[in-house]
Order: structure tokens, then sequence, then C-alpha cells
């Protein structure tokens, strides 16, 4: 049985008031994995033949479709695809979709948009395990959307308003978080690097911890990045999120999925010369606000129950709860 665990502790401070993330998140984590007998873990038998599954995409009609047998144009980007490409933004996997292009404004933090066959920024639907992430009026900020615990991502280019309604026009963007499976096992990266423009540092930590027992089985991701910017005022970019997935399947045919996605984020404008004449500090005074920046809060959750009577009837009910906090 393959064990680790660890604890991370992640301070973060907005407008004045310290905020302490998550702190216990892998206490819990990692009691949970010690708690599972290591005779309920699934493990891979070594030297099995391992068989590649034909590519299924859920997006494109709402149901479980061979990706050959699709009528709509899909691209399905996965796990080991962003692995390779060691991507910490969904963005960054984006940019090699046919027909899409993505645009950031300033250095990292700034707002990012996608724009898919041409259309509007807020044309495309974006989802997380199919719950609307979008903001009121289509609007998305790529920039802090992360890989963490990802499955895959299914992008489908069309119009599909009548599946997912306006939002839809010109495509859709479905981010999937992976079920977890086998022993407990915890995975922590980290990266600092500096700037080439100033030689300030710039961090990057992350930690899934997944496994399965018996008909339960959990995957949690978190990613702190923290950059401060390539500027000498106001430049600070902080982002913290945590995905996770945890699963129940009683019954061969009855399975309950729940989803939680939670993301806390801090850029500052660096505003200081900016020279506005409309602000009336720019006459004889500072300028704008050098303290001015932008905060996001949000959380997503999702229930999902699946329920077979038959082999041919599958029924589906899934509840979401989105809660979106923003603060300029």
């Amino acid at each position: 049985m393959n064990l680790r665990f660890g604890l991370s502790l992640i301070l973060c401070k907005v407008k004045g008031t310290n905020m302490r993330i998550w702190w216990g998140f892998w206490v819990i984590g990692a009691m949970l994995a010690m708690a599972i007998p290591a005779g309920g873990a699934v493990i891979d038998p070594s030297g099995s033949d391992v068989v590649e599954m034909e590519p299924v995409v859920v997006t494109a009609t709402g149901t479980d479709v061979s990706l050959k047998d699709s009528t709509q144009s899909v691209t399905i980007i996965t796990n080991k695809q962003v692995q390779e490409r060691q991507a910490v933004r969904v963005e960054e996997m984006l940019r090699y979709v046919p027909g899409i292009t993505v645009s950031r404004s300033g250095s990292q933090g700034g707002n990012t948009s996608l724009f898919l066959r041409g259309g509007n920024e807020n044309m495309t639907q974006v989802m997380f395990n199919g719950i609307q992430m979008n903001d009121a009026g289509g609007d998305f900020d790529y920039n802090t959307l992360t890989t963490d615990n990802l499955k895959r991502i299914e992008v489908v280019r069309g119009p599909m308003s009548a599946l997912y309604g306006a939002d839809a026009m010109v495509g859709v963007v479905n981010v999937m978080t992976q079920k977890g499976e086998g022993p407990p096992t915890l995975n922590l990266a980290a990266g600092i690097g500096p700037h080439g423009e100033n030689g300030w540092l710039r961090e990057e930590y992350r930690a899934t911890l997944m496994g399965a027992y018996k008909t339960f089985s959990y995957s949690i991701g978190y990613s702190h990045i923290f950059d401060p910017g390539i500027l000498d005022i106001n430049n600070k970019f902080r982002n913290d999120t945590i995905v996770a997935r945890f699963d129940l399947d009683p019954l061969e045919n009855l399975s309950f999925t729940y989803y939680c996605y939670m993301l806390t984020s801090f850029f500052g404008f660096p505003t200081v010369n900016g020279g506005d004449l409309l602000d009336p500090k720019s006459v004889g005074g500072p300028g704008l606000d050098p303290d001015q920046n932008s905060s996001k809060q949000d959380t997503i959750q999702g229930l999902t129950v699946n329920y077979w009577p038959f082999p041919w009837w599958q029924n589906q009910l899934t509840l979401g709860l989105s809660v979106r906090n923003r603060h300029i």
C-alpha cells in the first residue's frame, strides 16, 4: 500500500485582513488516508495488460457518446496531456485547441478571455462537471481556472444554446474532475523561479490526495500561486484553489457524486502613474489609487445521482449551487 501524507499551511493577506486558507485541509486528508485499511485498497496488478478505452464525450449531447459517433466538432484534452505539458492553468491547454484564441490583459493575474470561432468572449459556456461557471452576462476570467484534480477538458465547437442556454452560442468548455482510485496517495509539487525583469521570485505549490475504499472514492486537489509581478508597485497576484470529488456507489445501478470548487484570488492593478484625467487626484496629485485591486471568492458545489433501473435506461439528477463574490 502506497501511503504518503503531509501538512500545508497557507496564509494570505487581502485588504489588510489575514485569512487562513484551509490550513487543516491536509490534516484531514492525511487522517482519512491513514484510516483506510490496506486490505480494502484497490491495487493495480503488476504486469497486467492495459486496454485503452475508446474516447467518450459527454458535453456534446448530455449523455455518454463515443467520440467517433459524435456529430459535433469536439476536442478532448486528457490529464495525461496536461501532465506532459506541465500546465498549471486551463487556458494554457486551450491555446492548442483549433478555433480558439486566448488573450490576456497585462501580467499574470490580468483578465484572460477566450474567443471561440470568432465569437465574443461572453458567447462560450464554461462548466465545472456540467455546472455553469460564467458570470452574469456570460463573461469568464480563465486566468484563475487551474488544472488541479483534472480528469479531462471537453471543448465543443458550434452552437449549443439548445442544450445549455444563451451563453453557449459558439461552444462549450467543460472541465471535469477525476474519480479517486487505488490506494491512498498524496502527491506534492513545488516550483520557485525569478522574474527576468526584476529577479523577484514567483511561487507555485500543488498537492493532490486521492484513493478508494470499497464503494467510496475521493480525489482532492489544491494549488497556491503567488506572483509579485513585474512592476515595482501594486502588481501582486495570489490564487488559492481547492477542487474535490467524492463518489459513493452503494449498488451496481446506483451512484452518488459530490463535486466542489473553491477559489480565492487577489490581483493588484499597477495604476499609480495611470494619469487618468477623470481622476481628481491626477491634477497635481499622486494619480490613481496605488492600492487598487480586485479580489474574488468563488464556491461551486454539485451533487449528481445516477440510477439505472435497466441496462438501457439511465436516470440522472444533478443539483448545483454557485456563489460568487467580487470586489474591485
